[in-house]
């Protein structure tokens, strides 16, 4: 993943929205918060560029996503 190329493009189409790299040194998802938990407590919607992810559970919270490749 060229992190550098993915950053700059959340930052122009999502101006001022927070990006979080799950990693500083070496990033394997990269989330651009787009209506954060801050707004509302009920919800929250971001964008998430993964390319590689360990397998995990959430005990109080779900995540949906929907798979766009993107070339």
């Amino acid at each position: 993943m060229d992190v550098f190329t993915v950053i700059q493009k959340l930052q122009k189409q999502y101006p001022n929205k927070t990006i979080i790299k799950n990693d500083e040194q070496q990033p394997t998802e990269i989330l651009c918060e787009i209506d954060p938990p801050s707004e509302h407590a009920d919800y929250s919607v971001a964008i998430s560029i993964i390319d590689k992810s360990n397998p995990h559970k959430h005990n109080k919270t779900t995540e949906t996503y929907k798979y766009y490749m993107v070339y």
